[in-house]
Order: structure tokens, then C-alpha cells, then sequence
């Protein structure tokens, strides 16, 4: 590659994953700042931008760790460790969010002072202060838009709190310029009895938090804004099990939200078909895809969908009921199904797909 010229190393270079691009860093001075110039990363994010995942990581029993299953199924599970200060590495990490490669993260107990924003592609970090508050903060989310690095404001974290009347929600911001929290002026009204599930996911600049009344909070991050997006009752109906989006998938797919949901009978495929007036269509629908061997009363629970791959975490009898990851190819009538067995270390942990990025935090 050294007879190649920078223009045409520079588009080889933007077409390869970042995880292969982030180990050309050390051949040489040449690639090295070829690759961390601010344009360069901006433009291998858009590039890839759609790409699908390449598997998933999820908390492990290392401390300072995390681990990393791949959707290659004949690759090993890896333990990957993210450099964090001496103080940290003496603990398990918890996975607090995720959103275009970038992952943040805590250590247990939750006594800490900070958290990080980590990059597990580049394995470089940044420390970010707790929020603190005098109200419970009951969701958090990630914010990462690529195509901001250059004005060095590219991620926000949003924290989710209620306060004291408990019927209102208020919305606390960390952001990188500044440096601190701050409380934003926006606060929405919801049921007092409501709470939410899973992570946020971010999507057209805002955050979207799944309720378990069933319905989406949403907050724009930049306008600070917020609403609720209503589902409709015909998806939760269709779950037998209790509460419902205990078995629901919530997410992204071809610029779309995306909803999974399981019964007993099979799965179904619901999407935001039109976001600006909320309007909710069925799209695809899948006959029971798992074995027979699970407990009646245990149904599978959808934590990744891209279209073409859906990937269960099912728990199985004769494995001691520890749970195992099925990865089920959508495409030809399920052609490809295969899993791995992760024992305790899946038991009760996020699973989040690794989408890697060259963003520096």
C-alpha cells in the first residue's frame, strides 16, 4: 500500500470495517494520520452508516471487561479489555447505553463518582461525571451523531428523572463542550405508575424510551423537546405473556422503528411506517422459530433484529436454565441457525450489537 497514493488509500480505506481500519493505525506515521484526521472519520462513519453488526457484547464476569460474542459463530467468544483507570479495573462494568459504536458504561457498585463513555473499536475512553440528583433518575441514553465530530459536540448523554409529584418527567443533559449536567427547561406528564424498559434508542436526533404502558417517550436532544408516541393495542394483545414488553425487541431497521414482539405461536414484526403521524403497520410475521425443548412458561427474548437476522436469548432445561443465544438467518426460511451458550454471565446482562466506529471520545 505504500505505492498508493493518499486519494486512493483513502477511499480503500473508508470501504473496510473499523475494526480493520483501527489496526492500520500502527503501520505507520502515514496511516496513522490518515486515519485520525477529524474528515477521515467523519467520513468512514457515513460510509458505513447501515452497516450491519458484526455481533454483540454484553456484560462480562472479568472485571473491566466486557465481552464479545460474534454473529461468526465459529469464532470464540472474547474478552475485551477497555483501559480504564486502576480504580475501575477492579470491577464488573455495567452496560448503561449504546448508540452508533460508542457504549456507556459503570462499575458495580453503583457507588462510583463517574461514568465512561468507551469506545471498544479504538479501546480509548473518556470519563464522565455522574449526574447526581436529588430525584431518581429512571432511564438514560446515548446520543452519537457522527457527522458532529468535527464541531468536537458529536454525543449527548440524557438522563431520565422524575420528580417528587411523580406523575412529571424531567430530562437532565451532559454535554461535551461543557462538560457538566444540566437540567433542561422540558418536563413531560405520564402516568404515575408507569416505568421504562430496555434502552434508549436513538433515532431521527431523538431519544426513545419503550413504557411499560405501552407507549414511546421521546426527546429531541438538540430542540429539547419531548412526546409520547402511542402503540397500538393490537401489539401488546398479541403477547400472551405478562408484562408484554418483557418480550419485545425495540429498535432501528432500515431507517425505521422496529418493533419484535413474541407469543407463544411465533413472532411478530411491527414498524413506525410513518413517524410524523405516528401511524403503526404489521410487516412481517414469523412462525415459532425456537425448539420445543423450552419450558411452557418460558418464551423466548428477542435482543437483536437487523431484517435479515434475529437473534433470541432462550433458556433451556437440560443447560440448567442458564440462558443460550440462538441466531436465527431470516432470509431463506432459516437457512442458518446456530447459538452459544454463555452460562450466568447471560443470565441477567444487556446484550447490545457492536457496530464499530472510528469516533474518538
Amino acid at each position: 500500500m505504500d505505492d498508493l497514493d493518499d486519494n486512493l488509500l483513502y477511499e480503500i480505506l473508508k470501504r473496510l470495517p473499523a475494526k480493520t481500519v483501527a489496526r492500520f493505525m500502527i503501520i505507520n506515521k502515514r496511516f496513522y494520520s490518515l486515519i485520525s484526521d477529524p474528515f477521515f472519520i467523519v467520513n468512514h462513519a457515513d460510509y458505513q452508516s447501515g452497516k450491519i453488526a458484526s455481533g454483540f457484547f454484553h456484560t462480562s464476569l472479568n472485571t473491566g471487561s466486557i465481552d464479545h460474542y460474534s454473529f461468526d459463530l465459529s469464532s470464540p467468544t472474547q474478552t475485551i479489555s477497555l483501559d480504564l483507570p486502576e480504580d475501575h479495573q477492579t470491577y464488573r462494568l455495567c452496560i448503561l447505553a449504546t448508540c452508533n459504536g460508542l457504549i456507556l458504561l459503570m462499575s458495580e457498585p453503583f457507588c462510583s463518582n463517574s461514568i465512561y463513555l468507551c469506545n471498544p473499536t479504538t479501546k480509548t475512553n473518556r470519563c464522565i461525571p455522574a449526574p447526581g440528583s436529588d430525584n431518581h433518575m429512571f432511564g438514560i441514553g446515548l446520543a452519537v451523531n457522527p457527522m458532529a465530530f468535527q464541531l468536537h459536540n458529536h454525543y449527548k448523554v440524557v438522563g431520565l428523572y422524575r420528580l417528587p409529584n411523580c406523575l412529571t418527567w424531567q430530562f437532565k443533559i451532559f454535554t461535551p463542550d461543557t462538560g457538566c449536567w444540566r437540567y433542561s427547561k422540558e418536563t413531560i406528564s405520564y402516568n404515575e405508575k408507569s416505568y421504562l424498559y430496555g434502552g434508549a434508542v436513538y433515532f431521527r436526533g431523538a431519544l426513545h424510551w419503550l413504557t411499560n404502558k405501552g407507549d414511546i417517550l421521546a426527546f429531541d436532544v438538540d430542540k429539547e423537546q419531548s412526546w409520547m408516541i402511542k402503540i397500538p393495542r393490537t401489539i401488546t394483545q398479541l403477547v400472551s405473556r405478562r408484562p408484554w414488553f418483557s418480550v419485545t425487541w425495540f429498535g432501528v431497521v432500515e431507517d425505521q422503528l422496529n418493533l419484535i414482539a413474541v407469543n407463544h405461536k411465533g413472532i411478530v414484526n411491527w414498524v413506525l411506517c410513518d413517524y410524523e403521524n405516528k401511524k403503526w403497520e404489521m410487516k412481517r410475521r414469523f412462525k415459532r422459530i425456537w425448539g420445543k425443548d423450552n419450558t411452557v412458561w418460558i418464551l423466548p427474548l428477542p435482543i437483536f433484529y437487523d431484517g435479515d437476522r434475529l437473534v433470541l436469548k432462550v433458556a433451556r432445561p437440560f443447560s440448567n436454565g442458564y440462558p443460550f443465544i440462538n441466531l436465527h438467518d431470516l432470509q431463506i426460511h432459516n437457512l442458518r441457525t446456530g447459538g452459544v451458550s454463555g452460562g450466568k454471565t447471560l443470565e441477567h446482562c444487556k446484550l447490545i450489537p457492536d457496530i464499530g466506529t472510528l469516533i474518538r471520545v
